[in-house]
């Protein structure tokens, strides 16, 4: 294959996934349980296509996929499956092509990702005419009014827990809109991420692992976010202006930082004790769930900026600007 033309072998090798893609596609969308694991996979095709012959097969395959599609679902549905999960599996297939570190496919699947929901967002405000939080707003609610009256049929008051859910969904897709969709497409990215290194590594390719969990780390100088968005929720005056809102996304974001570095510090504590590694999970997971808990593993991912706990940096640069 040269750089201007798509070798006959190429074609056919494009030809092969875009039908894996399609059939991944329909699977996603019309079967109950494997259809999960299906939409997940169905980035795989357009990232091996990157991945073996680059741009020009992997919009090729793209492409071919969004046609078939039309013709079997419809326009809107084919739009919204080629438009969401192509840029991932292009990204992703790039990415091990170039051979980058874990962390940057990652965080390139991430931003595929993220670019890929706020275009669905996009088509769904332009062509449907339609508020996409609105629509997410009322589906929520209408669920939990369903769950609701499921629960009163059985005799018990959630009335108590009912309002603070929606007082939370509320906040969730208004104010935290930015930190909820962006939490959204590293979630996809790094499922389809972690999916993406099984299936190369069954078909032969070398991938480098992800950093163990109790090595996670963040840079000396992160709790400066914290510092900039106090600043930028004070800056307001009160008001919930654009800086409030810009403030409490990062914020969160800060936050949700401290939070995996300390559970990757109490990770790494616990494997200290030997312990199973089924117990060490359940630990976090725990942790991760009980509030006041959550909390102290927050406190503790701080502190590791200062102390450094698992001493994972060079000695000269704990006491003073490394990284």
């Amino acid at each position: 294959m040269t750089t201007r033309t798509v070798g006959t072998r190429s074609l056919a090798e494009g030809a092969l996934l875009a039908a894996i893609a399609v059939i991944l596609a329909l699977a996603g969308m019309y079967l109950p349980v494997i259809g999960l694991l299906a939409g997940l996979a169905w980035p795989i095709p357009v990232m091996l296509a990157q991945l073996r012959h680059g741009i020009r097969l992997s919009m090729l395959v793209t492409a071919v996929t969004g046609l078939l599609l039309t013709a079997g679902v419809g326009l809107v549905p084919a739009l919204g499956m080629v438009f969401t999960l192509g840029p991932l599996g292009m990204a992703l297939g790039e990415a091990f092509r170039r051979g980058v570190s874990p962390g940057a496919t990652l965080a390139a699947a991430g931003g595929a990702a993220l670019f890929s929901n706020l275009f669905s967002l996009g088509v769904t405000l332009v062509v449907m005419g339609q508020n996409p939080l609105y629509l997410y707003r009322t589906a929520v609610e209408e669920g939990l009014e369903l769950s609701t009256r499921m629960y009163e049929r059985m005799g018990m008051d959630v009335t108590a827990m009912i309002g603070p859910i929606q007082e939370q969904t509320q906040l969730l897709l208004g104010l935290l809109f930015p930190f909820t969709i962006a939490m959204a497409a590293l979630t996809l990215g790094g499922m389809n991420y972690g999916l993406a290194t099984l299936v190369l590594r069954r078909l032969g390719y070398r991938i480098a692992p992800f950093p163990a969990f109790a090595s996670w780390r963040l840079p000396r100088h992160a709790w400066l976010v914290l510092l900039i968005a106090i600043g930028l929720v004070f800056a307001d005056g009160g008001r919930r202006g654009l800086a409030y809102a810009a403030g409490s996304n990062l914020m969160l974001a800060g936050q949700f930082a401290f939070l995996v570095t300390g559970l990757a510090v109490i990770y790494w504590w616990l494997h200290r004790l030997r312990l199973n590694r089924l117990v060490k999970v359940v630990a976090v997971v725990y942790i991760f769930a009980v509030q006041p808990l959550t909390l102290a593993a927050m406190l503790v991912g701080l502190t590791d900026i200062a102390f450094d706990w698992r001493k994972l940096r060079p000695a000269g640069s704990r006491g003073g600007g490394g990284t």
